[in-house]
């Protein structure tokens, strides 16, 4: 996997994780039973990542190797990062911009 397909796969997971997260969060809240945001969004980036990686390698045709391995685990890292910090910052300015 190179460099650009890397940080495509990633954007796209942060994304997805970010509304995944929201998503669920707002269910939880209506039915009174909260989890952890942090929790939830590291649950959802392990699960979106792993699916993801197995469709890349599905749709490729590539051979798994340690090196995908190691890819795999920075998208899992790298897609609860950037999904948790992105929109906590999204929603903190959008809230100074407001109020």
């Amino acid at each position: 996997m190179d460099i650009v397909n890397l940080i495509k796969i990633i954007s796209f997971l942060s994304v997805l994780n970010t509304l995944t997260v929201e998503a669920v969060k707002k269910l939880t809240e209506k039915s009174g039973f909260e989890i952890p945001a942090n929790i939830l969004a590291a649950a959802s980036a392990v699960v979106l990542s792993i699916a993801a990686c197995i469709l890349y390698l599905v749709y490729t045709g590539t051979e798994f190797t340690p090196q995908l391995l190691v890819q795999g685990v920075v998208i899992v890292y790298l897609s609860f990062l950037c999904s948790t910090v992105t929109f906590d910052k999204v929603k903190q300015a959008l809230e100074q911009m407001g109020g």
